[in-house]
């Protein structure tokens, strides 16, 4: 039988996660393992096409238990501001963050 909360947690723990530290808005800053992404974003607009770069972050549901726009995000001596509605992946285990450079 799969333990897709057991994988996951190895997956965030052993295969890509690094380090991060994630600080609530108000609240107090919490050591955790995230998986970062920064692609480029298409967007359209009118008759434009416009690209811009993006910072995306998955943490695990066991890490951070409700994210918020507002909260920060430490990673790799950079930090960023959560925007916007983090969301769940279909299991419930996966957030998925986007965020913006806070700077």
């Amino acid at each position: 039988m799969i333990d897709f909360a057991a994988d996951t947690s190895a997956i965030f723990d052993d295969v890509l996660g690094v380090d991060a530290t994630y600080t609530p808005d108000g609240g107090s800053p919490v050591a955790i393992r995230v998986i970062p992404s920064q692609p480029d974003l298409e967007r359209s607009f009118g008759g434009a096409r416009l690209v811009s770069d993006t910072s995306v972050f998955l943490i695990s549901v066991s890490a951070v238990a409700s994210p918020a726009a507002g909260d920060a995000l430490a990673v790799a001596g950079e930090t960023y501001t959560v925007q916007g509605a983090p969301t769940r992946n279909e299991r419930r285990l996966v957030w998925t963050v986007e965020a913006r450079h806070a700077g």
